[in-house]
């Protein structure tokens, strides 16, 4: 006699601790995928749960419960403080404080929770924090000022740097210095947590009345995105003058909007101004380019009056793209011998000169008139009447494709590579149809 088994899959329903009751079926080869984990970015350590089977009508019977353990599988990363360059007066360069993560960041070290990690630390030395420098936090291509004494970072960082931004209080003095300790916290270990650098001084002593303007722009260049990001560079006096002294700003109001005009006192003349450079956002399509900011000073101190100052390149990011906008040509369809069917055509951006678009079409088609769009009415769209030819040719549905070829002076339009328009063309119902004696 052949006997022949069979296991019914049997579903249990569970209650683990910490989380909403599961499900796991189960054959006659176990668990079927094994009781499901639950894992998150947290360096945690490993963890026990209880497991409890409850009853059913399936199975009978439950209220069984069985401790697992949970082998934790994220490491928190090991943080080193290194010391980079030294800080600088004179060009107001800043030092660095690198942190070195050996991996990146997890959750601050809490089962579950998504907040960004906690990092508290201690600065020393014999320079003052607010009076010879302040510190900024560079990391995820962004930067804030550090208020305080701790700064958070989010998931997923793997670099990041504290920026000492020297103050020149226009007085000679020796160099100064500044210690920086990464304290311990949740979601990281730490490696080497202290380092130590230098402010170097300018030299520079208001007794020497060395006449001048300091530019000092952000990471060195200024940067921005058309209408999407601003950048910003300090001025301010190299010595006290006699009388006000105003500093005038001229900029390519096309590229870079207009910048007030700053007033130093001989109060205030060592205080760094900040100055905002903001794109001009257009629709013009063009180039990644280049803007210059010009600066002039007029005094009633003829030191100041009239001084050359350095003047600023701002590197611009285009943020318009070039093309055409298509509307009314979906599922585009003519038929011979019927009335054209029409779509329209309008330019994504402004062009800097008229833009001609002509049509490139087979035989199949009637021909299609070119059409110019102009700096004025490049957003307004233009119909196109697309029309079958009609001939003696007895044919399937064609598929084929509207080709657009642009001419303009405008170099970023000229000679674009648009997308076609894909059309059928149906063939006249009598094109298939013959008649008694042979004719159609």
């Amino acid at each position: 006699m052949n006997l022949s088994l069979q296991m019914k899959r049997v579903i249990f329903f569970l209650d683990i601790s910490g989380e909403e009751r599961v499900v796991v079926q189960v054959d006659a080869t176990g668990i079927s995928g094994g009781i499901p984990d639950f894992d998150d970015s947290a360096a945690e350590g490993n963890e026990t749960i209880e497991i409890t089977l409850n009853p059913s009508e399936e199975y009978g019977g439950g209220g069984n419960t069985i401790t697992a353990n949970i082998v934790d599988n994220d490491s928190p990363p090991t943080i080193d403080v290194v010391a980079g360059d030294n800080a600088t007066e004179e060009n107001s360069e800043p030092g660095v404080f690198e942190l070195d993560l050996s991996n990146p960041l997890l959750s601050n070290g809490n089962e579950n929770d998504d907040e960004d990690a906690i990092f508290n630390f201690t600065i020393g030395g014999d320079a003052t924090r607010g009076e010879d420098y302040n510190l900024v936090l560079v990391a995820n291509n962004t930067e804030r000022d550090i208020i305080g004494n701790s700064f958070s970072l989010p998931e997923g960082t793997n670099t990041a740097r504290i920026e000492v931004r020297p103050i020149d209080d226009n007085e000679e003095e020796v160099n100064e210095n500044v210690t920086f300790t990464l304290n311990e916290g949740e979601g990281y270990e730490l490696g080497a947590n202290s380092a130590e650098l230098t402010i170097e001084d300018s030299g520079r002593d208001d007794a020497s009345n060395v006449v001048g303007v300091q530019i000092i722009e952000s990471q060195g260049e200024t940067n921005v995105i058309e209408g999407q990001t601003t950048d910003n560079y300090t001025i301010e006096l190299t010595s006290e003058p006699t009388s006000d002294v105003t500093i005038n700003f001229d900029t390519e109001t096309t590229q870079v909007e207009s910048i007030d005009s700053i007033t130093f006192t001989p109060e205030n003349f060592n205080i760094k101004e900040n100055v905002t450079v903001v794109p001009v956002d257009d629709d013009i399509s063009t180039e990644d380019r280049t803007s210059v900011i010009s600066h002039t000073a007029t005094s009633d101190d003829d030191a100041y009056d009239g001084i050359t100052i350095n003047e600023v390149t701002v590197n611009i990011t285009e943020n318009d793209v070039p093309g055409i906008i298509i509307a009314n040509g979906n599922n585009f369809s003519i038929a011979e011998g019927a009335a054209g069917e029409i779509y329209t055509i309008a330019l994504a951006t402004e062009p800097t000169a008229d833009v001609n678009i002509s049509f490139d079409i087979s035989d199949d088609l009637e021909a299609i008139t070119p059409i110019t769009f102009t700096p004025d009415n490049f957003a307004t769209p233009q119909e196109v009447t697309v029309t079958a030819a009609i001939d003696d040719e007895v044919e399937e549905t064609e598929f084929q494709d509207i080709d657009h070829i642009i001419e303009s002076d405008d170099s970023v339009y000229d000679g674009l590579s648009v997308q076609p328009l894909p059309i059928a063309i149906n063939e006249l119902s009598f094109d298939n149809i013959e008649t008694a004696g042979g004719f159609k």
